[in-house]
């Protein structure tokens, strides 16, 4: 593998996505390959950033969804974690706009963003347990909804 941050995609494909062009970063050279599609693709706006959880894979996928505003294709660009400890760089010091959404995949998720100005929970109490959009999270009798456990 090459040191030129370009060369650290492990995936580069002109196939369509939803429009957008689909490449695949490692999640320890994530901030560096974000530099590259921000500085040198021109891709300057993140306005998407989301997680899937793959449970049969053991892995949490992030996907973020940049733009340029000059114009162009969308692009999408993703990185995996595993489920028992997702992590992956915090990517707020390339696009600010980061920050809330990250905070959200942190909130229901559960993939901590190292390097986070402010990573704590965006939508649930501090007491909360668990990560409710993973897909081994219980949706039946919570403790959580209203009524659960009471006669």
């Amino acid at each position: 593998m090459s040191d030129q941050p370009g060369e650290r995609l492990i995936a580069a494909s002109p196939a369509a996505w939803r429009d957008a062009t689909r490449l695949e970063a490692h999640g320890d050279h994530l901030p560096a390959v974000a530099r590259v599609v921000r500085d040198q693709l021109g891709y300057d706006m993140l306005t998407n950033l989301t997680a899937v959880d793959d449970l049969a894979r053991g892995e949490i996928e992030v996907i973020y969804h940049v733009v340029s505003l000059a114009g162009g294709a969308p692009l999408a660009f993703r990185a995996r974690t595993p489920r028992d400890a997702a992590r992956l760089p915090s990517l707020v010091a390339c696009w600010p706009g980061a920050e809330l959404q990250e905070r959200e995949a942190y909130d229901l998720f559960g993939v901590v963003f190292d390097g986070h100005p402010d990573l704590r929970r965006i939508y649930l109490w501090d007491d909360f347990i668990g990560h409710p959009m993973r897909r081994d999270f219980p949706r039946q009798g919570d403790k959580y909804i209203a009524g659960a456990g009471e006669e």
